[in-house]
């Protein structure tokens, strides 16, 4: 069974999840820093898959990403999610210190808005702030229609879509790509040890996802009685144990299984 993403807020009033994308350890600080308050839920990834990967399961509130990323670069990475149903609507801001006007204007064609690298934290909080306000403003008045106005909408939203699909020449892989659930996983789940009691790990399941069905990614998840829950990610070989809101994860990958 395909895994079904988590939207950013639980409830009403819970703090905006952030992601930021940048292969620099001190930018990611910066931004870590700058989105310390109660009322965001900072997450960061070092690389354009791991970003790519996380905002697809857990979709944030707002993406903040580098131009130039490993693995995925920031362009690539803003059209993907703006081509995904599930995260087409999240604000994306790109930064950068890149000064070409080929890569300036490329970036303004996939993101809300494109800042300078260094940037500063007041402006990157008044940018932000601005994405998120517009964002629930626009989710508020689409609740507010009427049932006549919603069908009125829906029915052009589908001629839209219809000529839309008909015009492009191939459907984008990360749309068609099954991320799902298992126990049964293409490759084997290793034998393993718990790394603080030295217990052996029980296998329990596998998560199959990753950017498209060229490059798949396995992570298996096996259970240490006495230490709880830990990760296995085939494409780096290592081993590690979940973090808090990991593990709520979990829950919710079990309740879909």
């Amino acid at each position: 069974m395909a895994l079904t993403p988590v939207p950013h807020t639980e409830h009403p009033g819970a703090p905006f999840r952030i992601l930021a994308a940048d292969a620099d350890p001190d930018t990611r600080a910066l931004y870590r820093q700058t989105f310390s308050g109660g009322e965001y839920d900072f997450r960061e990834a070092s690389d354009g898959r791991d970003a790519l990967v996380y905002a697809l399961v857990h979709v944030p509130a707002l993406l903040i990403t580098d131009l130039r990323l490993p693995l995925i670069d920031g362009i690539d990475l803003c059209a993907i999610l703006r081509q995904d149903r599930t995260t087409a609507t999240v604000p994306l801001v790109i930064a950068t210190t890149d000064i070409h006007t080929t890569a300036i204007e490329r970036a303004r064609q996939v993101a809300d808005v494109v800042i300078a690298k260094p940037t500063r934290s007041e402006e990157l909080l008044r940018e932000c702030a601005r994405l998120l306000a517009k964002s629930q403003t626009l989710r508020g008045r689409l609740a507010e229609l009427s049932v006549e106005t919603f069908l009125g909408v829906s029915t052009t939203m589908l001629r839209v879509s219809s000529e839309l699909r008909h015009r492009r020449r191939r459907t984008p892989a990360v749309s068609t790509h099954s991320r799902y659930a298992t126990t049964a996983p293409p490759a084997a789940p290793p034998a393993a040890v718990c790394p603080s009691c030295d217990r052996p790990l029980t296998y329990e399941l596998s998560y199959i996802g990753g950017v498209n069905e060229h490059h798949p990614e396995q992570w298996d998840y096996l259970i240490c009685a006495t230490c709880g829950t830990f990760q296995y990610r085939h494409r780096t070989g290592k081993l590690r144990p979940l973090r808090a809101d990991e593990e709520q994860w979990m829950q919710r990958l079990r309740a879909v299984r």
